[in-house]
């Protein structure tokens, strides 16, 4: 069975580069709030090449704290 931070990884990984805020993770994964998605994009910040930061919501473009995986650059 997967997790819901493996979950919410995954959406985040499909959506890369782009951020998403925790109210459209929640939305995506049919969550019941926000509040459910936010301790998971919480802990995925700063591993794995997750950020957290105060930017554009790439599907409800509203300015929140948001996650995205940041882009390689190579």
């Amino acid at each position: 069975m997967t997790t819901l931070s493996e979950r919410v990884g995954a959406l985040v990984r499909r959506l890369a580069p782009h951020p998403v805020c925790d109210a459209c993770v929640a939305d995506r994964l049919g969550l019941e709030s926000a509040g459910r998605a936010n301790p998971e994009t919480r802990r995925l910040a700063g591993s794995q090449g997750f950020e957290r930061r105060r930017d554009i919501c790439s599907l409800c473009y509203g300015e929140r704290l948001v996650i995205r995986l940041r882009p390689q650059h190579g």
